[in-house]
């Protein structure tokens, strides 16, 4: 069962007394393992294994924002193969251990292996690009916010900046938009003129 805040803080002799032999048998053990001596309790207290269960997940476009370049990877939630081998069998033939370095995957593999595997078209794979490299450079502003407080301030100013640049825009286009509106009724009033002049 789940203690309350208040039984946590009040503590009880029961949780306490299991702590304490919890503790004790830690020092045996310690204590046994620096002389050289196994006790029952240490046996008690030790783990071991049998088999290894591997299962294999399908690989689907992710949304994680670290990745340096490419589209990230993650798995599907259930898998569609599994394997139990023997402990003694997978450690025989299990390869060297790789560094962190080896098991990076570099952003072209990324992206064969999800034209490979995926149902996603090429259209669908932008998209879901362009919303993490929008996601990355969020996370990376917001770095660049904490760390550095005086870019909150020019941030601002270049936000009002470009603000007031496409309003200024959108005006001078409005404005062309009016005078080429006003030329065009201008020509069309000419020309009907023209032709009442001609037809008498």
């Amino acid at each position: 069962s789940v203690r309350t805040l208040q039984e946590s803080l009040e503590g009880n002799s029961t949780y306490r007394d299991a702590a304490r032999s919890r503790r004790s048998l830690r020092r045996l053990s310690s204590l046994s393992a620096q002389s050289g001596q196994t006790s029952k309790n240490d046996e008690d207290l030790s783990v071991s294994f049998s088999s290894v269960e591997i299962r294999e997940y399908a690989i689907r476009m992710g949304d994680n924002p670290s990745v340096s370049s490419g589209p990230p990877i993650t798995i599907e939630w259930k898998h569609f193969n599994e394997k139990i081998i023997d402990i003694d069998t997978f450690e025989k033939n299990l390869p060297p251990r790789r560094p962190a370095t080896a098991m990076a995957i570099p952003a072209k593999e990324r992206y064969v292996l999800l034209s490979g595997s995926t149902s996603l078209s090429r259209n669908q794979l932008t998209e879901q690009l362009k919303k993490v490299m929008s996601a990355r450079l969020n996370r990376n502003k917001t770095l660049a916010m904490l760390e550095f407080p005086q870019y909150v301030f020019v941030e601002e100013k270049l936000e009002l900046a470009k603000r007031g640049l496409r309003n200024r825009l959108q005006k001078d286009r409005k404005r062309q938009e009016k005078e080429m509106i006003m030329a065009a009724l201008e020509q069309d009033r000419k020309e009907r003129e023209m032709r009442l002049s001609l037809s008498y």
